[in-house]
């Protein structure tokens, strides 16, 4: 929707990285909190970190798979 993109290209504007196509492996911790993420490109295979101040769920409807993760 407009508002969602509005949303992104905001966030994207102060350093957010958004992905799509991107399977998440394992979460990355660090001091008992959630620090990132171990994820797949489901469109080239690359394999890749990403660390972050924080993290969003974004997971719509795979949620709980995603929560099995952890």
């Amino acid at each position: 929707t407009p508002l969602n993109n509005r949303g992104t290209k905001s966030s994207y504007e102060k350093g957010t990285i958004a992905c799509n196509y991107t399977k998440i492996i394992e979460p990355v911790y660090k001091n008992n909190k959630i620090a990132g993420v171990v994820a797949e490109d489901q469109k080239s295979g690359e394999i890749f970190n990403s660390n972050a101040k924080k993290v969003v769920n974004a997971a719509g409807p795979w949620v709980d798979a995603l929560r099995l993760l952890d």
